[in-house]
């Protein structure tokens, strides 16, 4: 087990460097949002291919989907991947 002081010191460390590395820039995500939906305007059609026929090769009941929506729904909540939601 670590000891107090070491404990402080691994906290206190994690701290500074998330500061560093978990900032982006507000001009980075404008970039990088209108990237994408540039992309996705653009390339529509492969990726509703891909998506529709590549990956999910058998279809789902709405029961099946709507079980599979929540569950995905309440892991997130649970891991707070979604904090700021309501």
């Amino acid at each position: 087990m670590l000891a107090s002081v070491e404990k402080d010191t691994a906290k206190s460390a994690g701290q500074k460097i998330d500061k560093v590395t978990k900032f982006i820039p507000v001009w980075v995500k404008v970039v990088v949002a209108l990237a994408l939906g540039l992309g996705t305007m653009i390339g529509w059609k492969r990726i509703v291919i891909t998506v529709g026929e590549q990956i999910g090769k058998e279809h789902l009941t709405y029961a099946q989907g709507a079980s599979a929506e929540t569950g995905g729904d309440v892991y997130h909540r649970r891991r707070g991947l979604f904090s700021d939601c309501p």
